[in-house]
Order: structure tokens, then C-alpha cells, then sequence
């Protein structure tokens, strides 16, 4: 006869899961289930009073910890990636990757959302009062959302590529991932919206 206990758990508490398996195939399976347990936490939606004590003005983004190091790469295109949702948990994780951006990073990211209609990538980058190598400083930006396995916000017109000013780069601003970039930098960097 097998007993069965029932413990009822704080459904935000932290529990350590435990597998046996043959070494041969523990790799790929820490790889697998790495990925399927972060979109299952990252996706969760949340009710609203489940996050209402939440103040994203105030909220220590050092308190959270990137499923991936802010360098990952991965295999796939950024764009591939799963959007920023509206859960808590995305907000949470954009945050972060917005407070570990660079201050041009930054400046970049808010002159794309005060345009979500689109600006040319040197247009952006000269509202933003930055004069370094635009590719690399978009690979920082996109760097820190892989980091939370999260796609851009911003979207480039590929037939845009090769003009002299640049490639014509948009938002969609009836999109959660924008509405939670915008959320963010409304909280906590406005002056950056007013560029």
C-alpha cells in the first residue's frame, strides 16, 4: 500500500527538483529542461492582484537573476525569440535588461519608442546624441533581452538595408513588448522618452 502526503506550498516558493539519470544524457536534458522550465516561468500571466504591491519605479532590478549571462549568443535570431509578454515576470526581467543597458543603449531603445512609427538608424542614433557604431550598440541592446530569452521590441524594414542614412527601424506600439519597454522607461528614465 503506498501512502500519499499532500503538502499545500506557497506557489512562489522556491523548490529544488531532483532527477537520476544516465550521465550520458544529463547534458542534454539540464539543456532541454532549461529552457522549457524558463518559458513556463517567464509566460506564467499574473493576475492582477497578484503583483499589486509591485512598484516599478522603485523595484532593485539586482534582485533578479538572467536565465542566460548577459554575453549568451544562442543558436536561433534574436527575432526568433519569444516576445516580451504583459506577465510580472516579464516586466520584471525587461527591467532588468533596460537598468543593464548602456546609457546609449538606453538612448537608442527611448528615441524608438517615443517613434514607433520608425526613424532611420542614423536618425536615431543622432536624437540620441550617440556617435559610435550603431550594429554594435543594437547587438547590446538584443544582447541583454537574450540574455532573458526575450526577442527586440523593434523591428528593422529589411527592404530599408543599404540607405545612406541607414535601416528604417520601428516599434509596434499596440504590442505588450512595447507597452512594457515604455512602462519601464516612463518609471524610471522619462527624460530619456523626451528625445
Amino acid at each position: 500500500m503506498t501512502l500519499t502526503t499532500t503538502t499545500h506550498l506557497d506557489p512562489d516558493a522556491t523548490l529544488t527538483l531532483t532527477f537520476a539519470m544516465p550521465a550520458r544524457v544529463a547534458v542534454e536534458f539540464q539543456e532541454q529542461a532549461g529552457t522549457i522550465l524558463t518559458d513556463l516561468i517567464r509566460n506564467r500571466r499574473f493576475r492582477a492582484d497578484d503583483h499589486a504591491g509591485f512598484d516599478l519605479a522603485s523595484w532593485d532590478s539586482n534582485e533578479f537573476t538572467a536565465p542566460f549571462d548577459s554575453n549568451h549568443r544562442g543558436d536561433e535570431d534574436a527575432w526568433d525569440l519569444p516576445p516580451i509578454n504583459a506577465s510580472e515576470a516579464d516586466l520584471r526581467a525587461t527591467c532588468w535588461a533596460v537598468d543593464n543597458w548602456t546609457d546609449s543603449g538606453r538612448s537608442l531603445a527611448a528615441v524608438i519608442i517615443s517613434n514607433p512609427t520608425g526613424l532611420r538608424s542614423r536618425d536615431i542614433a543622432d536624437r540620441a546624441g550617440y556617435s559610435g557604431g550603431i550594429p554594435s550598440a543594437f547587438r547590446h541592446v538584443a544582447g541583454r533581452l537574450r540574455a532573458i530569452n526575450r526577442a527586440p521590441f523593434w523591428f528593422g524594414d529589411p527592404a530599408s538595408k543599404g540607405h545612406e542614412r541607414g535601416q528604417l527601424l520601428s516599434a509596434r506600439p499596440d504590442t505588450d513588448a512595447c507597452k512594457v519597454v515604455r512602462s519601464i522607461f516612463e518609471a524610471r528614465y522619462p527624460e530619456l522618452l523626451e528625445r
